[in-house]
């Protein structure tokens, strides 16, 4: 085996024990956060309708429903619960479980 062939096979070994560590780590740390925010709601500034007029901007409120666990990670799984536009004007519209 030449001496690159053996610096290959240890980095080979030292990114399994790195990956290794970073799902221990999200298992032990990240993924008990996530599960414990199941059921919370969060707003967003939600400008994918172009560009809003002068003040004018949307709020999405997106309640977390479930955590469901892959391989090396994790998807969360939201449901929007409310939307609202508003304006400087004050006026504001709101659309529920849109």
């Amino acid at each position: 085996m030449t001496r690159e062939q053996q610096i290959a096979e240890q980095m080979r070994e030292l990114q399994a024990e790195k990956r290794r560590i970073e799902d221990e780590t999200f298992q032990a740390e990240v993924l008990p956060k996530l599960k414990a925010a199941i059921g919370k709601t969060y707003a967003y500034r939600n400008t994918s309708y172009g560009c809003p007029n002068d003040g004018e901007y949307w709020d999405v409120f997106r309640k977390l429903v479930a955590v469901e666990e892959s391989e090396g990670g994790a998807s969360l799984l939201f449901q929007q619960v409310i939307e609202v536009m508003a304006t400087l004007a004050g006026k504001a519209i709101a659309r529920e479980n849109v």
